[in-house]
């Protein structure tokens, strides 16, 4: 635990110190100082010293500098100061930190888990002022400990709290996203001494980010936190509970970029990025200098139709104009996402992950293709069905593969039903090498951006700010990248350039437009002006000068009007808004606003305010943080959700943390296979004789023992309760 107080009488003041790890224990909180005579400890000399000491902070300094020293920690057990009231004199009362009886104050905390290091220690020293003079001297009680000292310090929560030094080091390098172990051994680095301990890092770090908080609830805190960076950002929540479902958040700075190269765009989603486990979507684009720059994110409740319709259509919004919508859209076979994109992007030419489909082919050829020497060639014949160029040449690699595949047909109605009959246009290159996909045919460059944001998060047990947070830290790493390439393009001019055919296009076009241009300009020699030969590809899917178009241009320089305008763009402000301020106008919608406020009733009144106010100030918000999905008429009787491992064990963890055993004894409890309710809900309600209660949003059981007869006094029933989560995890 992070802070403990020791109790022991009238406290004039109280020494509290980071987290003894002390939890009461009924049956073992009582070590008799008789019993453990045969482990008594003498430390009397050390402490007998007429010295004076300056003030009290220098005598407690000393004496723990003491105690250190013999492999203990002193601690203020009791101290006064005097006030003028009878009674009351000034003293401090030091004894072992092994001194006295543990008192429980937490009712409900599993004793089979926990331990105390309290065993009613002796040991006591007193300080009080020297009397008519300045200073304080220190008086011995008792010098002998009934303990085995220990002989380091480490694991002593008191010897190893930080300093106040140590605790800016700690607040400052959490914030850069320096992993807690490096943390530590930078303190270690600088302080051979130092006895910390992980925990007490990670626990400097809670306090630290619930400091910043302060009394705002988690939904609160976020919106502070979007508004203060300017973010643009919408939410929606449920009508009855008020509890957030979907959120939507996107860098200032992304605006402007996704205006300035909104040709394609790719999305998919990520998980375990919260403690909520909700699915994150991320949407990201490509840059002019051939980078990623992330888009835009959105936290969804759940992935359906309606949700990435919703995160879609705030997309959308992000637009300026009605015409720089994207052309281009990437990403998995998500029958929703794809419905989502149709519906909002109508225009939008939908390319399907190239890497995903030809994953799951092969997986799906060594499930049904046997013998297996025979993979190899259905995979390639298969490849030259994606590869084929040529529309009128398709139907001639289909057959082939029918041919090929023809002593497994289950194989071959899978490709055809799946992917070459419904989506062909989708991932076929004589289909979209037609388009302007910039060379994105896969979702590559997003599932890149989920490894960073990733590497960022370190784990996936944060809130929702701390979320946003790393996710923050992420755009910003990024956009300093982005900036850095756009500049190289501006200023840095590569010496295979420095000829004439480039004169045009040095310090206009992006130095990757500029690689590409330079490959094509080497097949010059080989395609000349055949249009057949060349394919034209390059001009298709990048708007850039393919070969044939090179050579038509001759010993000359390359005209800048050949290259798309996209490759020109090298700044942030590129994009002219100008054109779009009178669409960004809401005088129209306050007019509306004030007018239909003058028409309403009181309630009509009050509702319009309420959501004014959620815009004005959104970090007064009264929208709540996501809850663990349990019906809403639950919420007021469930006290608490205790998580525990997600590694397909998860019921049995849950079973066995409330029968007492720890969620590490899950295989007393059950097997290897998936826990399912209610088939094993009787098994465990039977053999332990508890009540099962099973929550979840499409059925909530409880589930009764039936060999056993019911006890007369209601309050002796044993009840545990366990919920079923997002689909897929038991609390």
């Amino acid at each position: 635990m992070d802070t403990t107080k020791s109790y022991m009488g009238v406290l004039g003041e109280i020494d509290v110190w980071d987290g003894l790890d002390d939890v009461d224990l009924e049956q073992s909180t009582s070590y008799n100082a008789l019993d453990n005579e045969h482990r008594a400890h003498e430390c009397s000399e050390a402490f007998s010293t007429n010295e004076v000491f300056r003030d009290r902070d220098e005598l407690l300094d000393w004496a723990r500098s003491v105690g250190y020293s013999y492999g203990f920690v002193i601690v203020i057990l009791r101290s006064n100061t005097w006030t003028g009231q009878r009674g009351r004199m000034t003293y401090v009362l030091l004894g072992c930190e092994r001194g006295g009886k543990y008192r429980r104050y937490k009712k409900e905390v599993d004793v089979s888990q926990t331990g105390s290091r309290k065993c009613e220690c002796p040991f006591r020293l007193r300080g009080k002022p020297v009397k008519g003079g300045q200073g304080w001297k220190v008086e011995l009680i008792c010098g002998s400990h009934n303990h085995d000292l220990a002989e380091t310090m480490v694991g002593h929560p008191y010897a190893g709290r930080l300093s106040i030094e140590e605790k800016v080091m700690v607040e400052d390098m959490s914030k850069t996203a320096v992993k807690p172990r490096n943390i530590l051994l930078t303190m270690k680095e600088r302080n051979e001494k130092n006895v910390t301990t992980i925990k007490q890092v990670y626990n400097a770090i809670t306090v630290h980010r619930r400091s910043q908080r302060g009394h705002r609830t988690e939904m609160q805190q976020l919106m502070l936190l979007l508004e203060r960076d300017r973010y643009v950002h919408w939410c929606r929540c449920d009508e009855v509970s008020n509890i957030v479902q979907d959120i939507f958040w996107t860098h200032p700075d992304s605006v402007k970029l996704v205006n300035s190269f909104n040709i394609v765009i790719l999305m998919d989603s990520t998980y375990k990025t919260n403690k909520y486990k909700m699915p994150l979507l991320e949407v990201v684009g490509i840059m002019s200098t051939g980078l990623t720059f992330s888009v835009a994110f959105c936290l969804l409740a759940a992935e359906k139709e309606n949700n990435f319709f919703w995160a879609l259509d705030r997309l959308k919004g992000l637009f300026l104009r009605v015409d720089s919508c994207p052309r281009v859209v990437v990403c998995d076979r998500d029958v929703a996402l794809m419905n989502a994109i149709r519906m909002v992007f109508p225009e939008a030419y939908n390319l399907l992950c190239r890497f995903h489909i030809d994953k799951n082919v092969k997986a799906k050829c060594k499930m049904l293709v046997h013998p297996r020497e025979a993979w190899d060639q259905v995979m390639e014949v298969w490849g030259s069905v994606v590869d084929c160029d040529i529309v009128e040449a398709f139907e001639d690699r289909v057959n082939a593969l029918r041919v090929v595949c023809s002593p497994w047909p289950i194989f071959v109605d899978y490709v055809m039903d799946t992917w070459l009959r419904p989506h062909k246009e989708k991932f076929v290159k004589a289909w979209i090498d037609k388009v302007m996909h910039l060379g994105n045919t896969t979702s590559n460059r997003v599932e890149a951006a989920h490894w960073s944001l990733k590497r960022v998060l370190q784990n996936s047990m944060g809130d929702l700010c701390f979320c946003w947070d790393s996710i923050n830290k992420m755009i910003i790493l990024q956009h300093n990248a982005i900036k850095d390439s756009f500049q190289k393009s501006l200023h840095v001019v590569g010496h295979r350039f420095k000829v004439t055919a480039y004169k045009k296009l040095l310090g206009f076009v992006s130095k990757y437009a500029l690689n590409l241009i330079s490959e094509e300009l080497d097949r010059v020699k080989s395609v000349g002006f055949d249009k057949s030969r060349c394919g034209c590809s390059l001009t298709c899917t990048h708007s850039l000068p393919c070969a044939c178009q090179l050579a038509s241009f001759g010993v000359g320089s390359i005209p800048l009007k050949s290259v798309h305008v996209m490759w020109t763009r090298l700044s942030f402000e590129d994009i002219a808004t100008e054109q779009s301020s009178s669409e960004l106008s809401i005088d129209k919608e306050f007019e509306v606003i004030a007018k239909r406020f003058k028409e309403l009733d009181v309630a009509g009144k009050v509702n319009i305010k309420s959501k004014l106010q959620d815009i004005a100030f959104p970090e007064k918000t009264s929208i709540y943080a996501p809850d663990h999905k349990f019906p809403v008429g639950y919420h007021p009787y469930i006290v608490d959700v205790v998580d525990v491992r997600a590694d397909g064990h998860c019921g049995y963890r849950a079973v066995a943390a409330q029968l007492g055993m720890g969620e590490e004894s899950w295989a007393v409890v059950g097997t290897d296979k998936w826990m399912t309710i209610p088939d094993m809900g009787y098994v465990i309600a039977n053999w332990y004789n508890v009540i099962l209660v099973s929550l979840s949003m499409l059925q909530s059981l409880s589930i009764f023992p039936l060999r056993t007869q019911a006890p007369s006094n209601f309050r002796q029933h044993r009840i545990i309760a366990i919920g079923h989560v997002h689909g897929n995890h038991f609390v």
